[in-house]
């Protein structure tokens, strides 16, 4: 492993997709969103749907999807 690598579990990525945009998070990782993106698709982890955040601004955002498997 290189001394880059981040270790998180499934679950914690799953919490993390769902209370920070993608975009954001993605930036914790030193990724771009797209291959944040790419990693949860990967690991089966079901994330925000387009206009989520936008929605859950407003207070409508409707509820996680729930993490299934693995």
């Amino acid at each position: 492993m290189s001394k880059n690598t981040i270790k998180i579990t499934r679950k914690e990525l799953y919490d993390k997709v769902w209370l920070v945009p993608m975009i954001k998070l993605s930036q914790d990782y030193n990724l771009s969103d797209n291959g944040l993106r790419k990693i949860c698709y990967k690991a089966n982890i079901p994330m925000p749907m387009r206009g989520y955040w936008a929605s859950k601004q407003n207070g409508y955002g409707p509820a996680p999807e729930k993490l299934v498997g693995q």
